[in-house]
């Protein structure tokens, strides 16, 4: 799965190789990010944490994209989980010669 932050939104795209399969979607989110950039989570992984969180609003704490996201329900921060994306390099265009 690929994160994407821009402005006050989150974008993710989930691909299936296998079956040819794209699922996007965006949503808005409450934050400061200074930089636009992409991360790309196991999306088992992050559907496991997800699963873990009972609350219906989830905080995300990314300090660095080379840390760990915090993850925790609303008001429920003694129930911490982690997950550990890698950050993606910006698509750099190339110019025919």
């Amino acid at each position: 799965m690929v994160i994407q932050f821009s402005g006050d939104q989150i974008h993710l795209q989930v691909d299936n190789i296998e079956d040819d399969i794209t699922w996007k979607s965006a949503m808005p989110f409450e934050g400061s990010i200074s930089d636009e950039y992409k991360l790309a989570v196991n999306i088992d992984y992050f559907d496991r944490v997800l699963k873990d969180i009972i609350e219906d609003n989830v905080i995300c704490k990314l300090s660095d994209p080379a840390d760990a996201m915090i993850l925790h329900g609303l008001g429920v921060e003694k129930e911490t989980l982690l997950l550990m994306p890698i950050r993606l390099q910006k698509e750099v265009e190339h110019e025919e010669e």
